[in-house]
């Protein structure tokens, strides 16, 4: 993984993993998974968190983390070897469309999934049948955990598109060029969403920590990435580094650029 990942910095001004390793923590620690569990990964990319995962199962459980883009699964099956797993594979796959019996998992997980392109967290109606979940209970045993984590917030994104929306030219209205896939989901729509789909016993959880970037070079390499092709499509992104860097400087502290970001992890069971 990328090392320009801001990371956790712990109140006592301790630096700790990035934040895509620090909330896969957090969603592996808070999910019940018995001892031989049968894990599924949704968006798992290189296995970030089904390893943590599978760290509570143990050497009888077994995982699977699947990706429609299998861009990470080098990486992944590099971990497993180097880990001396042969629990654990990857396979590129719809999670629509899931391609295991019924009741096959113990538990299933999805760390920013996200469910924008089926629900709609503003006016808070299905946009569309929510296949994805209707399959993750199917694939689920009864008694079955599945956890979901989603954005609430990111501030320093929150924060740059702001600065771009006062900075480019009238004609470049934002409006018409979504900056990023970063996309705000709520607690309450996450309860509609598990619970429509049939799941029991739903609960919340809700973290909110503060992230660093040492430096302002790294910040901005971390921000491109988040923003993507969209300096391709709006050229005067790329003009605008030098004020973006200055106005983020009021950010910065002792140890770096210092920006929160808040996560919902919302978790149900199959009866």
């Amino acid at each position: 993984m990328e090392d320009f990942w801001a990371c956790y910095l712990d109140p006592s001004g301790e630096v700790g993993p990035n934040y895509w390793q620090y909330f896969a923590e957090c969603i592996a620690e808070l999910v019940a998974v018995p001892e031989g569990a049968a894990i599924l990964d949704l968006g798992t990319y290189d296995g970030n968190v089904l390893f943590k995962g599978m760290r509570k199962a143990g050497i009888r459980g077994r995982g699977i983390g699947i990706d429609i883009y299998p861009g990470g699964f080098h990486e992944g099956f590099n971990n497993t070897f180097t880990q001396g797993l042969s629990n654990v594979g990857f396979a590129q796959m719809d999670a629509t469309y899931l391609g295991f019996p019924s009741e096959t998992f113990d538990v299933v997980l999805g760390n920013f999934v996200g469910w924008d392109d089926l629900y709609d967290f503003v006016n808070m109606e299905f946009l569309s049948p929510d296949l994805r979940m209707a399959e993750i209970l199917r694939v689920l045993k009864s008694g079955g955990q599945v956890g979901i984590g989603f954005w609430i917030e990111q501030s320093d994104i929150e924060w740059l598109i702001h600065a771009f929306k006062e900075k480019l030219p009238p004609c470049k209205a934002l409006s018409c060029y979504p900056l990023t896939s970063y996309s705000r989901e709520s607690l309450q729509g996450n309860q509609i969403i598990l619970r429509t789909a049939g799941f029991h016993d739903v609960k919340i959880h809700v973290v909110t920590t503060t992230f660093v970037s040492p430096d302002l070079d790294t910040w901005w390499k971390q921000m491109k990435q988040v923003v993507g092709d969209y300096f391709k499509e709006i050229p005067e992104l790329e003009g605008l580094k030098d004020y973006i860097l200055i106005e983020v400087s009021q950010y910065q502290t002792s140890k770096g650029i210092c920006f929160d970001k808040t996560v919902g992890f919302a978790f149900g069971v199959k009866p």
